[in-house]
């Protein structure tokens, strides 16, 4: 038995092909670099420019910034996390000397200090100062 196509079907089925390509066509994306030098995207490709055709690529985020923002933002952060590293650092090297001496002004004994090239023997009253200002430094640059 042969069945006979129906006039219809054909147009059918041309129907549903066009359905099937308009994603494919909707998820054409252009970039281009506009004239402040920002990177830009959009559907349909400027006519005064040069651009480039992305088939299927996400637009990118709201709110992107020019390629050249960026880098100079990532230089700026570079430049930060190197100064905070220092500063955690010398903040590091505070801390242990701070301990350090509060250590030795704890000792039984006296305590001796270097003035250049000479020694001296702290006194008392002198040496509970000395310790005071090594638990304040331990409470400001230990963590």
């Amino acid at each position: 038995m042969h069945r006979t196509p129906r006039p219809h079907s054909h147009l059918l089925r041309i129907l549903l092909l066009a359905l099937l390509a308009l994603p494919v066509a909707a998820s054409e994306l252009y970039r281009w670099v506009d004239d402040q030098g920002r990177v830009t995207f959009g559907q349909v490709p400027p006519a005064d420019r040069p651009s480039e055709k992305l088939r299927g690529a996400p637009p990118p985020p709201t709110g992107s910034v020019p390629v050249e923002e960026l880098g100079q933002q990532q230089t700026e952060a570079a430049a930060a996390a190197r100064r905070q590293a220092e500063s955690d650092q010398i903040k590091k090297e505070n801390c242990e000397r701070a301990q350090q001496n509060l250590q030795t002004l704890t000792r039984p004994g006296k305590v001796t200090l270097r003035e250049g090239d000479q020694y001296r023997y702290v006194e008392e009253a002198e040496r509970q100062e000395m310790i005071e200002r090594a638990k304040r430094q331990i409470e400001e640059f230990c963590d």
